[in-house]
């Protein structure tokens, strides 16, 4: 259990903080492509924006993926005839399910969670800076 925590506590503190940079650099993509007139500037900075936007993608995503396994698993152990098995294994199913009453999500210290949910909050906040800037440029 101190593994997994330790675990999710190293990665979620990664992937947070990608999340982070993932927000200001696709915001400075964008501003720097929709300001400038050169194509190959617009081109360059517009792969940059759909790279940046794969890459937080396919991070949440994956994110999102451990959070729906994790609940599976424990619907799934919840639908087996665990009470007409032997008294050991019921203990066992038993602990299995009590431990799985939390669902498993790669988050540091609670906050921004990899789900689809934050992807969406990145892309809205990367927007949001991007009008800001456009405005006052």
């Amino acid at each position: 259990c101190r593994l997994s925590q330790g675990l999710k506590d190293f990665y979620g503190f990664i992937l947070s903080f990608q999340n982070l940079l993932t927000s200001v650099c696709l915001c400075l993509c964008l501003f720097t492509a929709s300001t400038n007139k050169d194509k190959a500037i617009v081109l360059s900075y517009g792969c940059g924006v759909i790279y940046y936007i794969c890459l937080s993608f396919m991070c949440n995503l994956l994110g999102q993926f451990i959070q729906s396994e994790s609940e599976n698993v424990i619907v799934s152990i919840s639908n087996i005839p665990w009470i007409h098995m032997e008294a050991a294994l019921r203990r066992d199913v038993n602990l299995i399910i009590l431990q799985g009453k939390r669902e498993i999500v790669i988050s540091y210290k609670g906050r921004s969670p990899l789900n689809l949910r934050t992807f969406m909050s990145i892309l809205n906040t990367s927007y949001s800076y991007f009008m800001l800037l456009r405005s006052v440029a």
